[in-house]
C-alpha cells in the first residue's frame, strides 16, 4: 500500500513517517479492501529532537485535543491511547508511545457496526509489544 496514492491512507499518514500498513491474520477481505488495517507511523510532528518526559506530556495533550469529545483510553507516563467512531460507522483505536526518544503511533481501524474495541486494542498491542522488544535499550 502506498500512502501517496491510496486515498484511505493519505489522511492518516499526513506528514508522519510511514512505517507500514498491515492486515492482521484472519482478517476478512471485501472488494474494497481488508475489513481491518493496522498502521504503524513515526509521528514526526514533535520535531527532530529526542522526546523526553516533558515533551511527551505535551504530545499527550495534543492527542487528547485531537480526540475531541472522546477521552483518552489510557494515560501513562510513556503512552496514551484513544478510540474514535468514524461518521461512516468505522472505529479507530490508536496508541502513541515514546520509544527511545521517538513517538510511535500504531492505529487499528475496522468498519463494523458492532463494538470492536477489544479486537482493535489486541491488534495494536501486538505491534506495540514487538516495537518495544525490538527497540529495548
Amino acid at each position: 500500500m502506498d500512502p501517496a496514492s491510496d486515498q484511505r491512507l493519505a489522511p492518516a499518514v499526513n506528514a508522519s513517517l510511514f512505517v507500514g500498513a498491515f492486515v492482521p491474520q484472519g482478517t476478512a477481505a471485501s472488494a474494497s479492501g481488508p475489513s481491518q488495517l493496522v498502521l504503524v507511523l513515526d509521528d514526526v510532528r514533535s520535531g527532530p529532537s529526542p522526546v523526553r518526559s516533558a515533551e511527551f506530556a505535551a504530545i499527550k495533550k495534543r492527542f487528547a485535543h485531537e480526540l475531541g469529545s472522546a477521552q483518552p483510553g489510557c494515560d501513562l507516563p510513556d503512552r496514551v491511547c484513544g478510540q474514535l467512531r468514524l461518521p461512516d460507522g468505522g472505529q479507530v483505536y490508536t496508541e502513541l508511545f515514546n520509544i527511545r526518544g521517538r513517538v510511535a503511533m500504531v492505529s487499528s481501524t475496522v468498519h463494523s457496526a458492532t463494538d470492536s474495541t477489544s479486537l482493535l486494542r489486541k491488534s495494536v498491542q501486538t505491534f506495540v509489544d514487538r516495537l518495544r522488544i525490538d527497540n529495548a535499550p
